[in-house]
């Protein structure tokens, strides 16, 4: 259809009678009838002859634009329609001509359309501007502005289906899927070629109707505006099979590798096919946006493999990501402790993933922790919250990784754990014989000279003697003193081994029990010695279950097996094992039987060793002392670094809930501290009248005081001196009075410093001028200055507490990965992903 042309639409007398009074007539109607004839050339020419000699005529100006729009010369178009809407500024015509003009100059052409709304004439015109305006509010998702132009439409403009398709898309812009069905009811199908038409049809829809897919990829291969991006957001809320379709269709479009449509597949891969279609996905990345995409997918996938071949393509193009993923890239690019290290502080969800699953596979089952990591981040959590005890059971652990292998041979009173001892040594070392009253904790460690050494507890040096005087000593010396017996000797196993020889736990002083529990503590594997004649009894089952809750790797051994036939011991055996399982008590390997009295070192008999069924033993022994002992070692210092992790946590717990409790009460005041800021503003005339009255209340007092330095000659000491009184006379009673106006019950510590500085320094800038012939009018500048303090006070919030603290993120993993699944939330602390989501 032919554009309308201005020059016929403002081709009223007024103008015509200057172009005949001026003799102009005939050059008019030649470029009139040259651009109805499409001789552009001409009736550009003509048009510009005309405009020189009329430079004021508005019919001149508009056959300029006509000629110039016909010519294809749009700039200057342009430029004949901005004079010409400055010779007829009331004609929406023109400006909707201009605004079509700025639009094809790649200009905004909204302030020229919103002119051409508001002009009365001719209505037309400035229904299409409306129209206009309304699509370009929902270009860009301004459903409610767009609904205001359409309702801005005359009685006329409102009728026909373009306003009704219009109103339709402004109610989904907003979010009413209802709202607009309910308009979209009557409306048909859209013709075959309907690209916006498809596209309407599929917002329509539900997600899930197959018809609004369909609809969708028809407005995708109409190449519709906007249906790319729509079909790209929705590409990860499809079902798999739906996906593949997507896929196939752009391929055979191809548009596959194109960079927006590659990072939507990819933001909706699974889990299986994530690396790969990431992979594809950079062969044709290059630009920024769409890494920092791929990026993002990454992360809400939480592949750390892809994320760090994002990052690589990023670093080869010179793209820049965000701040978080080059901390991760630099934290998964590290080893050992700087991976937790570079991760201070980043509390996101893939960050809480990768510090949780690095701190999980520090204590993997079926290897040695890795101590040399983990003590030192537990140490400096320990060190955050101030946990003096924490500290030292974790240095003990340290210690104990580098120390041997403790063992505790544990029993009641007179199993023959003495004998056991000697006969595992080979030596004569530890005592027997003693009796119940005498015994204490023996000590055996590894040392070039055989000594024995009696540890006191009463503050007495310790005795240093030979191994045949040891009970000669003991029984001299108070036995309430002995703190313990250490027994030095340089024999082989206790290169590996320290044993520790423990009184019987049912000795008749208590304290011996108490030492063995002891022991126990420290011990990393405990031999318990039972007595083949009367084995397993009640009391023993129970210290046995004390020890399997203390996670101290176990191995029973029945002694004194030459005390019965062969099916006896049979029989002792299978009842042994028998309570063992029903006590639900998992040794570390079979019962083993034999006698430590046949096995004497010392015996009489050279074949009473191969009797005593010790070899057996021994080998046994051997292969847990020895080739199983950093294993039991490892297992049971997990155990007790787990309960300083939990130790921590509870700690950490309270910590939190305190620092929760100062953050509600600093939240708190921030809001009070608002509404007193607003009650200033609202009110600010009745706020200086008060404080005003203050004021000249004590206003003499300070004339008094200044009227000895006055007519001084003038300088800055005396202003400050002025000031500082100024200061002292009214600084409590004016912020007492602030605080009243604004209803301001009270002030944090930090809220009253900050009051108290801006009075004060108000006071002392302008105390000197309250001295002054123009006192009245600097009593009005002084509380006038006061109560912008207030307003400014409002505004200058101190910094936000909210973000939580290194050690407290750090806890949270460790919490998880020691004390399993995943802990108590600590307050404060953000939903977990689940771990299983880091690829």
């Amino acid at each position: 259809m032919a554009r309308a042309l201005l020059v016929d639409a403002l081709g009223d007398w007024l103008s015509r009678a200057e172009i005949v009074a001026r003799g102009k007539e005939a050059r008019f109607r030649a470029a009139r009838d040259a651009l109805a004839a499409g001789d552009v050339a001409d009736a550009l020419r003509a048009a510009r002859a005309l405009m020189d000699e009329l430079p004021r005529s508005a019919l001149a100006l508009a056959l300029w634009v006509d000629a110039a729009r016909a010519a294809g010369v749009a700039e200057e178009a342009l430029e004949a329609a901005q004079a010409l809407c400055r010779s007829v500024p009331y004609r929406s015509d023109v400006w909707l001509v201009r605004a079509e003009l700025e639009q094809e100059c790649g200009l905004d052409a909204r302030v020229s359309l919103e002119t051409a709304a508001q002009a009365a004439d001719p209505v037309a015109a400035a229904d299409r501007a409306r129209l206009s305006l309304c699509d370009l509010d929902l270009t860009v998702g301004d459903g409610e502005r767009a609904e205001h132009w359409l309702d801005q439409l005359s009685v006329a403009g409102m009728l026909g289906p373009e306003v009704s398709l219009r109103r339709v898309r402004a109610r989904l812009s907003v979010g009413d899927r209802t709202g607009a069905r309910v308009l979209a009811k009557d409306l048909p199908l859209p013709a075959t070629s309907d690209g916006p038409g498809w596209l309407l049809r599929a917002e329509l829809l539900d997600l899930d109707d197959p018809r609004g897919d369909e609809a969708l990829r028809r407005a995708v291969m109409l190449e519709t505006p906007r249906a790319a991006q729509v079909a790209q957001q929705r590409l990860p809320c499809l079902e798999p099979e739906a996906r593949r379709r997507w896929h196939a269709l752009a391929l055979d479009l191809g548009v596959a590798e194109e960079p927006d449509w590659a990072l939507a597949f990819a933001l909706s891969a699974s889990a299986d096919q994530f690396p790969r279609v990431i992979a594809r996905a950079l062969e044709s990345a290059r630009d920024a946006h769409t890494l920092q995409g791929l990026a993002a997918a990454a992360l809400t996938a939480g592949d750390a493999s892809a994320l760090l071949e994002v990052a690589a393509a990023a670093e080869h193009h010179g793209a820049e990501l965000s701040a978080e993923v080059t901390t991760l890239v630099s934290a998964l690019r590290a080893s050992g402790a700087a991976r937790v290290a570079t991760l201070s502080g980043l509390d996101t969800p893939f960050a809480r993933q990768l510090r949780e699953r690095w701190l999980r596979e520090w204590l993997a089952p079926g290897s040695a922790a890795n101590w040399d990591d983990l003590l030192p981040l537990t140490a400096s959590i320990a060190e955050q919250l101030a946990d003096v005890d924490a500290i030292r059971a974790l240095s003990a652990i340290g210690r104990e990784l580098e120390g041997p292998l403790v063992a505790a041979v544990v029993g009641e009173f007179n199993a023959g754990k003495s004998s056991f001892v000697n006969a595992l040594l080979g030596e004569a070392v530890a005592a027997t014989g003693v009796i119940p009253t005498t015994a204490t904790l023996h000590r055996l460690t590894w040392s070039p000279d055989r000594i024995a050494r009696v540890e006191r507890s009463n503050g007495e040096p310790a005795r240093v003697v030979p191994f045949a005087r040891l009970k000669e000593t003991l029984q001299a010396v108070d036995l309430d003193s002995v703190a313990e017996v250490r027994l030095l000797a340089p024999l082989e196993l206790l290169k590996r081994v320290e044993l520790l020889d423990t009184p019987g736990f049912n000795a008749p002083d208590s304290a011996h029990a108490r030492a063995a529990r002891k022991a126990l503590q420290e011990a990393h594997v405990a031999l318990w010695l039972l007595d083949a004649t009367q084995a397993l009894k009640h009391s023993e089952r129970a210290r046995l279950q004390e020890i399997a809750r203390l996670g101290v790797p176990l191995l029973v051994l029945l002694n004194k097996a030459d005390r019965l036939s062969a099916e006896e011991l049979q029989s002792a055996l299978a009842h042994v094992e028998e309570g063992l399982a029903a006590a639900e008590l998992r040794p570390e390997g079979e019962v083993l039987a034999f006698s430590a009295l046949l096995a004497n070192p010392e015996a009489a008999d050279p074949a009473a060793y191969e009797r005593s069924g010790f070899e057996h033993v021994r080998s046994a022994l051997d292969e847990m002392l020895g080739a199983k002992g950093r294993e039991l070692k490892d297992r049971v210092l997990r155990e007790r670094f787990r309960e300083v992790v939990a130790r921590l946590e509870q700690r950490g717990l309270a910590r939190q809930s305190s620092y929760q409790a100062s953050l509600s009460a600093e939240q708190a005041e921030l809001a009070a501290r608002g509404r007193w800021v607003e009650r200033a503003r609202q009110a600010p005339s009745a706020w200086i009248a008060g404080l005003e009255a203050i004021l000249r209340r004590r206003l003499p007092e300070l004339q008094a005081i200044a009227r000895p330095v006055r007519g001084a000659r003038v300088d800055g000491r005396i202003e400050r001196f002025v000031g500082s009184r100024a200061r002292m006379l009214w600084l409590d009673e004016i912020c007492a009075e602030l605080l009243r106006l604004g209803e301001m019950p009270s002030l944090s510590a930090d809220g009253t410093a900050r009051l108290q500085a801006g009075v004060g320094g108000v006071l002392r800038a302008l105390g000197a001028q309250l001295t002054e012939s123009t006192a009245d009018a600097a009593v009005t500048r002084v509380a006038t200055a006061c109560v912008d303090v207030v307003t400014e006070l409002g505004l200058a919030a101190p910094p936000s507490r909210s973000a939580r603290p290194a050690w407290l993120l750090e806890l949270e993993a460790l919490s998880a990965a020691v004390l399993g699944g995943h802990p108590t939330q600590l307050p404060g602390s953000m939903p977990r992903a689940k771990e299983d989501a880091v690829v």
